[in-house]
């Protein structure tokens, strides 16, 4: 009967046979999946203390073998979705691999689980609030829907602890007890008092107060003293406060500052004023000094206009807590923890504080000028604050380092080495024997105005990535060798000035143009001026296109014989001319000859010209005044000879 029974399940149902012997295991090699162990000759899902285990499929202890453990990753722990799944109300965060709480809940610290915060909604039975933070389920029936409050009705809850607190006056805990601890609300701490040393009482923190008498809530808090209103000095408690009449308000008595830390909040003795001793009656980051028993600044501290010390420069180890001393500019500089200038500033030893480099915002004095990223810190030496685009600007015939940022003596002005006043080396410039500032000798450079740096001359070897520049409106041609543009032509100094018709200015205030152009020179060497803004020979020269340069002489070697002719005639040397020159004696002339005697040979012309059509008028006239008398006379005969005609017909036929 039970191999018949048996029979029929197998064929109704075999899966259930074939899970049956799939669970069943003599090793741990009969078990398949990940973090399956054969225990007791059954497949289950190893147990470990470090880590809990769930199975995919039926049960924990009988997975099947399609079926694998996977470990379920605390808060904080590494998950993948995979083999690793998070804990409940936590997700596997896809940038950083590890479990975080789900939105309404936060960390259980002791356990790394996940609970619900102070106000969310909660369940009774299933869902717990944070017992860390004395959180309980307001809600007494099961599966009805609570809040998260305080678990006891003398707990009151803090946002600034974050946390449920006891009042003032009431017990503490002193230590953590199975991962929770019961501390004090916000101005108060854990003062012990009774019993064995686990338990304390709340009190309010030196220069703090409570009011018992008020609303409930206040009972569970203290409230500095500083600020508080009042009418006398008792209410403010003496000591270091009193109550200042104008504002009504309690406020720090002379000499003394109010800082509002964790271990020196209160009222605390200014820098530079007497102590008696008393580290702890002094500023923050501060000690009494034997010597001269008053508040000094403790080494990498300097003291700051209100009194209190701040790290100064290169001070390790600041923060929000320990900042750096801004008055000087100075600022945690981020990822290192280390007090420096910002960027565009460098702290002056001297002075101790930063300075501001060429181009870097300031605040000219005595004006209200609100730039949002301008300090109101000195510019460096050799260096004013522009008034009206409210930068640090080199001052003339200064010129900014490229390493230091400072700004130093340019070539042609006096230097002093090591005074501070030296020269560029970093534009290649040095100061000589005779204290000047001047390119390095025998460099091959020369100094470049608008670039305030010495720049290689025409034809030295130049190297862009190593920083060897050619000098303006030249380039590194192919062979590494230092040319001028096209239009531009090389001077016997080195540079490059703008050729015959090229396009030039002056300078001047009339010339707009972009800083780049606010100066382009003609080549003066090759006697050249700007003359409407185009480099030309001046009056009474021609340009001579094959040596490049403009020629004044009298007698062009290249005009054509009409042109020499009239040369001669100009010149009025007659004996000379010879009117049998061939051709081999003339020239052709270029398109950019320009002669000094060209200009009174087309006057010239132009008056033979008009003199010319001007007989021909005259000549036209004459001749129409005489036909027109000719035919006036013709036409007398006519009538004439008609009226004989006439009179002869009437005498033959009367």
């Amino acid at each position: 009967m039970t191999t018949n029974f048996l029979l029929l399940l197998a064929l109704l149902f075999p899966s259930i046979l074939s899970l049956s012997s799939q669970h069943h295991c003599e090793t741990e090699a009969d078990c398949a999946g990940n973090f399956i162990t054969c225990l007791d000759n059954r497949c289950v899902c190893d147990e470990d203390e470090e880590r809990r285990l769930e199975s995919i499929g039926f049960s924990a202890s009988a997975p099947s073998s399609s079926s694998s453990c996977r470990g379920v990753a605390l808060v904080g722990d590494h998950c993948d979705n995979v083999t690793h799944i998070c804990t409940a109300n936590a997700t596997c965060s896809p940038t950083t691999r590890e479990c975080t709480c789900n939105p309404g809940f936060e960390t259980y610290i002791h356990a790394k689980e996940c609970k619900r915060v102070y106000g969310s909604k909660c369940d009774a039975k299933w869902e717990l609030c944070n017992p860390e933070k004395f959180l309980t389920c307001d809600t007494p029936e099961v599966g009805e829907k609570g809040k998260c409050a305080c678990s006891h009705a003398d707990l009151a809850w803090d946002s600034v602890q974050d946390a449920c607190v006891p009042p003032i006056g009431g017990q503490c805990d002193l230590k953590v007890w199975m991962g929770i601890k019961l501390g004090c609300g916000a101005g108060a701490e854990c003062i012990y008092n009774i019993g064995d040393g686990h338990f304390g009482m709340c009190e309010c923190l030196p220069g703090y107060y409570s009011e018992v008498a008020g609303e409930e809530e206040d009972a569970h808090q203290c409230y500095p003293i500083f600020g508080r209103v009042c009418k006398e000095d008792e209410i403010c408690g003496g000591g270091d406060y009193t109550c200042h009449v104008e504002s009504g308000t309690c406020q720090c008595k002379e000499g003394h500052v109010y800082q509002n830390e964790s271990t020196t909040s209160g009222c605390r003795i200014a820098v530079g004023q007497p102590c008696q001793g008393n580290n702890n009656s002094c500023v923050s980051n501060a000690a009494c000094t034997s010597g001269s028993s008053t508040c000094e600044c403790l080494p990498d501290y300097v003291p700051t206009s209100g009194g209190t010390c701040l790290l100064g420069f290169g001070g390790r180890n600041c923060s929000l807590k320990n900042p750096c001393h801004t008055e000087s500019g100075l600022i945690c500089a981020p990822f290192s923890t280390t007090c420096s200038c910002r960027d565009g500033f460098i702290y002056d030893l001297d002075t101790g504080t930063c300075l501001g480099t060429h181009g870097t915002d300031c605040v000219v004095p005595f004006t209200s000028v609100d730039i949002p990223s301008a300090l109101t810190l000195p510019c460096v030496p050799h260096a004013t604050c522009h008034v009206l685009h409210h930068v640090c600007l080199c001052e003339h015939k200064f010129a900014i380092s490229r390493d230091s940022g400072l700004c130093h003596h340019t070539v042609g002005t006096p230097c002093q080495t090591g005074s501070g006043d030296e020269c560029l080396p970093d534009l290649g410039m040095t100061c000589t024997e005779n204290s000047t500032c001047s390119c390095y000798p025998g460099a091959g450079t020369i100094y470049d105005e608008s670039q305030g740096a010495c720049l290689l001359k025409v034809g030295q070897p130049c190297n862009l990535s190593a920083g060897k520049k050619c000098i303006k409106r030249a380039f590194c041609g192919t062979r590494d060798l230092c040319q001028c543009y096209h239009g531009y032509a090389e001077t016997p100094l080195g540079d490059c000035l703008a050729s015959h018709g090229l396009f030039c200015n002056t300078g001047s205030e009339e010339d707009d143009y972009d800083d780049e152009e606010i100066y382009i020179s003609c080549n003066n060497y090759a006697g050249l001026e700007c003359i409407d803004k185009k480099c030309a020979c001046p009056r009474g020269s021609f340009w001579e296109e094959n040596a490049q340069k403009c020629d004044n002489s009298s007698r062009p070697d290249f005009i054509r014989s009409d042109a020499t002719i009239s040369s001669h005639l100009m010149s009025h040397d007659l004996d000379d001319l010879d009117l049998n020159a061939g051709d081999d004696d003339l020239v052709t002339t270029p398109a950019s000859y320009s002669h000094p005697f060209q200009n009174q040979v087309y006057f010239a012309g132009g008056v033979i010209i008009i003199l010319v059509i001007i007989l021909l008028l005259a000549s036209l006239l004459i001749w129409y005044l005489v036909r027109k008398c000719r035919n006036k006379s013709d036409q007398q005969k006519d009538q004439k000879a008609m009226q004989k005609l006439k009179t002869f017909n009437e005498e033959k036929f009367a």
